[in-house]
């Protein structure tokens, strides 16, 4: 698989100080190094290089908050004979909707 080279003004690899005109270089949606741009693509003289010049490229933000109480929400479901996954966000809304009044 390609390699391609993301860049940016600043990397922020948040482990490691900002990085100026810093590069993530990935392959199959893997990080394979994290650096200076010069060294990465000298590193990766074949890769494919995307730019975002006026950018920040950094790790995306994690929303890691569980909804404890939607443990049983299968079995609630096909108790109320709710078996069909919605097709969409605000189809499952919908269906956590109905079940949860149902009970």
């Amino acid at each position: 698989m390609p390699i391609t080279l993301y860049t940016a003004r600043y990397v922020l690899p948040i482990a490691a100080p900002p990085l100026l005109n810093g590069a993530v270089a990935v392959q199959d949606d893997r990080i394979l190094a994290v650096g200076a741009y010069d060294e990465l693509t000298s590193s990766y003289p074949a890769a494919e290089t995307v730019r975002f010049p006026e950018g920040i490229l950094l790790p995306p933000l994690v929303n890691a908050h569980t909804h404890l109480e939607l443990s049983h929400f299968p079995e609630w479901a096909a108790e109320k004979g709710e078996t069909g996954a919605p097709d969409s966000f605000v189809g499952w809304i919908l269906q956590v909707i109905r079940v949860k009044r149902g009970l």
